[in-house]
């Protein structure tokens, strides 16, 4: 199963490695999460997320320490440092055809990204480190 995920990861980087003129290329390529949302001392079971962009389009995936896998996807822009996207698919079905923006940044191979959203009256806090991997 792993060497399945790895394949598909491959060919989706692959794909996106074609458009790196594109205003979102500098986000192009497989990002593995460093300092996970809310704490710093959150654990994930086994591999930390890792998130996945080419130049239109975003998924990410882990094991939660629950065991259950959690994943995402959809759209993506960049503009300045407004990073949008536009959500797909999602495990939490409720965030699935919205649409957040983020602020973010590029230090060398790290992308901090941060933002605020709500679901049903709840208010998330997004503050999140990701390294590029490749």
């Amino acid at each position: 199963m792993r060497g399945a995920i790895t394949c598909v990861i491959a060919v989706i980087v692959s794909a996106g490695l074609l458009g790196c003129g594109h205003p979102s290329g500098k986000l192009v390529g497989s990002w593995e999460m460093v300092i996970p949302s809310g704490t710093s001392t959150e654990r994930f079971a086994g591999d930390p997320p890792v998130k996945i962009l080419t130049e239109t389009h975003f998924a990410f995936g882990c094991m939660g320490p629950d065991g259950i896998m959690y994943a995402g996807g959809g759209r993506y822009t960049l503009d300045g440092d407004t990073y949008t996207e536009t959500i797909a698919y999602h495990f939490n079905p409720k965030l699935a055809g919205r649409t957040l923006s983020f602020t973010c940044r590029l230090d060398g191979d790290r992308w901090h990204h941060s933002g605020i959203f709500e679901i049903d009256g709840e208010r998330f806090n997004i503050e999140e480190i990701w390294r590029r991997i490749r």
